[in-house]
């Protein structure tokens, strides 16, 4: 895989430096949010620790196999530091995603600097602009967003790496360019985006196919085509095989739990998802000068240009089918960004070429942008009016659902530690409250519950897990449901639809009874509080628990 090598001159040079600035910037970006860690993170740890405990791919210690997680390769590398002892915090996946996110901005600059010698072939014209390559991965560096995903714990940033370089090998094979060096480094690289994330499959297929179909039309050699696409497909394969062996399914249990009920409902609430990226984030600028890269670019480079913005197109339309986010960060949009950015950095080179050439033309192009730019504003605006939901916010709140979250983990592993029995627990947040208390945990969002998500994904059915089951047959010691607000007189206000089915159900003022609740610290007034209540008949000591006092006061009802 031989890149060619960047003449040492004033605009390479400049390059180089403004490369190393939008490292830093990266760089400072994540110590602003080194120590977000969304809940979700906890789940995966604790199967890593389970592995390497003997217990196996579990949840639960002795309980059923499921994989109630979505990114085994992630899993592998908490297995490898949990053994060696360094896996035993979230520390260790943290440093894994600030790597990978800085790998990823290095990708992004180089994939940015081939397209552009590939859509604006004239090398003069390309070393005036060769510095605004930079802009790609300044475009990341500058995300809050793409920072927040390098650190909260879970394999976005893993991912986003894999796809960036993915696409890029895949586009210089198109080219004929790199060797077999860059056909095993695409496929390697594409097949392992399969075992962090399950919407890998898309890059994995459709991207060597199209470099396979394209080359086969224009007659130029296959081999390098087919050691692309046999790379990317075989780990998918041996995945999905690996899966089968193991598990039973060839998608992880999590799929079937978010996939399940009316799709409809799912895509209208990620199409929101999708609107806060476009809106806040300012996704469609990204999107305004990366088809300027398509439009502007000289025929020989087009084609690579016109597959990137499409693949970056199918991610986002695969975030809309699997319904978007809850978590801050864009974590399902943010690894699909960085070929858009680079379409970005060529788009701006190509229009600074082309208004240096022609002034008609160029004004030709700014009615374009502003025409795209006023279109893409307005769908933001009929899709999400009045909505202001910013990054800064999100964040605060999973700040402080940390600070609710382990106080009620540190209570429960103390009552567990007291116990001849593991504590039973039902609970729909279960990361830092499965990590820290060892309790046993019942899933009521049913991600670690695979006879429940596969009831609910094979019949297309979208109802709650069922109370019946919860109170009736298992009776756990502690049932925890979230409210956004509770009153000195007990009263709760139930959104999530599990959680509203318990409290509403015949049996449960008769079986279970209020003990304490848990809020987070810093915005006590959205009201997101943790109440846990206790089966009636429970006859042994319970230790006191500790509540954490909110630094913010306003809507605090006590």
């Amino acid at each position: 895989m031989s890149t060619p090598r960047l003449p040492r001159t004033p605009s390479s040079l400049l390059l180089a430096a403004l490369l190393l600035a939008a490292l830093a910037v990266h760089a400072h970006a994540l110590s602003r949010v080194w120590a977000l860690t969304v809940d979700d993170a906890y789940i995966t740890l604790r199967y890593a620790r389970n592995i390497v405990e003997g217990h196996g791919f579990v949840y639960n210690p002795g309980g059923p196999v499921v994989e109630g997680f979505s990114n085994p390769l992630l899993l592998l590398w908490q297995v490898i530091a949990y053994a060696l002892g360094f896996g035993r915090t979230i520390v260790a996946t943290k440093v894994l995603g600030v790597l990978s996110s800085m790998a990823m901005l290095l990708a992004t600059a180089g994939l940015a600097a081939d397209l552009l010698r590939w859509t604006l072939p004239q090398e003069e014209l390309r070393q005036r602009v060769l510095p605004v390559v930079a802009l790609g991965p300044a475009l990341l560096a500058g995300s809050l967003s793409i920072a927040c995903i390098a650190v909260m714990g879970l394999e976005g940033s893993l991912f986003g790496m894999l796809l960036t370089i993915g696409g890029w090998m895949a586009m210089r094979v198109l080219r004929g360019e790199g060797g077999l060096l860059a056909s095993i480094a695409g496929g390697v690289a594409l097949g392992l985006a399969c075992w962090t994330r399950p919407e890998g499959i898309a890059w994995a297929l459709a991207v060597p196919t199209a470099v396979v179909g394209i080359r086969a039309i224009e007659r130029q050699p296959l081999r390098p085509a087919l050691v692309l696409a046999a790379g990317a497909i075989g780990l998918w394969l041996a995945l999905i095989a690996l899966r089968l062996a193991i598990f039973g399914y060839p998608q992880p249990n999590t799929y079937y739990a978010k996939m399940a009920g009316e799709a409809m409902p799912r895509m209208q609430s990620a199409l929101g998802y999708l609107a806060d990226w476009m809106r806040d984030h300012g996704g469609w600028a990204w999107w305004a000068l990366g088809i300027f890269g398509v439009v502007l670019a000289d025929r020989s480079g087009r084609r690579e240009a016109l597959l990137l913005l499409a693949a970056a197109a199918g991610h986002l339309a695969v975030v809309v089918w699997m319904g978007g986010d809850w978590m801050p960060g864009l974590r399902f949009i943010g690894p699909g960004l960085a070929p858009i950015a680079a379409l970005a950095a060529v788009g701006t080179a190509l229009l600074l070429v082309r208004v240096a050439r022609s002034w008609a033309l160029a004004r030709a192009v700014s009615v374009a942008g502003v025409l795209t730019v006023g279109l893409a504003w307005g769908a933001v605006r009929l899709a999400r009016p009045g909505i202001i939901w910013t990054l800064s916010e999100a964040q605060v709140r999973t700040w402080g659902w940390a600070d609710g979250h382990l106080a009620l983990a540190e209570w429960l592993a103390e009552w567990n530690l007291m116990r001849d029995e593991p504590l039973t627990v039902a609970i729909e947040d279960i990361g830092i409250v499965g990590w820290v208390s060892r309790v046993e945990i019942l899933d009521l969002a049913g991600l670690v519950d695979p006879v429940w998500a596969h009831l609910v994904y094979e019949h297309g059915i979208d109802v709650p897990y069922p109370a019946d089951r919860v109170l009736l047959e298992i009776r756990p010691e502690v049932i925890v449901l979230v409210s956004t607000r509770r009153t000195a007189a007990g009263d709760h206000y139930i959104t999530w639809k599990t959680n509203r089915e318990l409290l509403v159900h015949p049996e449960f003022a008769e079986r279970y009874r209020m003990h304490v609740s848990f809020a987070h610290k810093d915005y006590p007034q959205d009201g997101y509080y943790l109440t846990a209540f206790l089966r009636r008949d429970l006859d042994e000591d319970i230790p006191r628990a500790r509540v954490p006092m909110p630094r913010a006061r306003g809507g605090w009802d006590e």
